[in-house]
């Protein structure tokens, strides 16, 4: 252990150590409280082969766990409310630290044990909410379930940032959905063997049924003007619009095959990868 390092007992009959990457505490905890309260940690420590039969002290000096996580306050905050701490749990919070705890919660599947405490830790910082911290907030608001709120501060980024710049970031979704739709179409002609992605390959080889698909997409997208790929910049529809059409296509004749749903994975990528720039925006129009 590092001379930095500290240790926190949450539970004194614990039977694992466990320690956030890249955090300086390690905490002896209780392995059924952690499966209790997060389906991902129990599937977790089942993987790590945490047997019940082990000596506990043998446990302690061997078992141990590197959480994914932003900091050991986070984490402390976590174990108190899965041990029962409940007087450790803190009754205010900055915006920065909820973020924090709600991602952490959401990679482990237990934002809901945050019931408690989500209304006196909202409205502590409700009010007081810098343009900075907006894209935090829209995070905390939509993962605890405040859909007013969310709304609230969606609007206020609609209208208070950079009009331009939420255009640009606009036209690059969809410039990246359109790219992976022509790259998908692409695809179906390579010549070597690929998954069968298709109903058609039942009833021909496989180039046969690239060829049938492709055939049959270009003719719905086209329906939907959105084949050949348009200029982003003519698009009047929303974003979210031009998403709908193009998954209504995939999933009208391919949401069963193993490519529809290859498809609509690649079309959330690309959308999801373009999400990221608002909270650049936000910090840099910080004033």
């Amino acid at each position: 252990m590092s001379i930095c390092e500290r240790t926190v007992i949450l539970d004194n009959h614990g039977d694992i150590e466990v320690q956030v990457s890249g955090g300086t505490t390690r905490y002896i905890v209780c392995s059924r409280a952690l499966a209790r309260i997060s389906p991902v940690l129990r599937s977790r420590m089942r993987q790590d082969d945490v047997s019940d039969t082990q000596d506990q002290c043998a446990r302690r000096s061997v078992v141990m766990m590197q959480l994914d996580g932003n900091d050991d306050d986070s984490l402390t905050i976590l174990f108190n409310i899965a041990h029962a701490h409940f007087l450790a749990v803190p009754r205010t919070l900055s915006i920065k630290q909820i973020y924090n705890l709600s991602i952490l919660t959401s990679c482990y599947s237990c934002t809901s044990i945050l019931g408690p405490w989500v209304d006196s830790w909202i409205a502590g910082v409700e009010g007081t909410v810098p343009r900075g911290d907006m894209a935090m907030m829209l995070w905390v608001f939509w993962e605890l379930g405040f859909s007013g709120e969310f709304r609230t501060v969606a609007h206020r980024m609609t209208v208070e940032l950079d009009a331009s710049r939420l255009s640009d970031m606009r036209l690059a979704s969809l410039q990246a959905i359109f790219d992976t739709t022509a790259d998908m179409l692409a695809k179906l002609l390579l010549l070597e063997q690929c998954p069968r992605w298709s109903r058609f390959a039942a009833r021909g080889g496989p180039q046969r049924c690239r060829q049938a698909m492709r055939a049959m997409m270009e003719s719905s997208l086209g329906a939907a003007g959105l084949w050949p790929s348009p200029e982003v910049a003519g698009i009047k529809e929303s974003l979210g619009e031009v998403y709908s059409k193009l998954v209504a296509v995939v999933s009208h004749n391919h949401m069963g095959c193993e490519f529809g749903q290859f498809w609509c994975r690649r079309i959330q990528n690309a959308m999801n990868a373009q999400m990221d720039q608002i909270s650049g925006i936000t910090k840099d129009d910080e004033t």
